[in-house]
């Protein structure tokens, strides 16, 4: 029972950890969108 336990444990550890990283490249692909899309239009105005 401790081993299922301590499985689960880490089981959700990981999943928080792939969470965050997924959340932060999410965050910086929009950012990088938003920048090279100001970047296109202070270029054509």
């Amino acid at each position: 029972m401790e081993t299922d336990i301590n499985v689960e444990d880490t089981d959700d550890e990981l999943n928080s950890v792939v969470g965050e990283n997924s959340l932060l490249s999410l965050c910086t692909h929009i950012y990088t969108l938003l920048y090279i899309s100001s970047f296109i239009t202070n270029f054509v105005y």
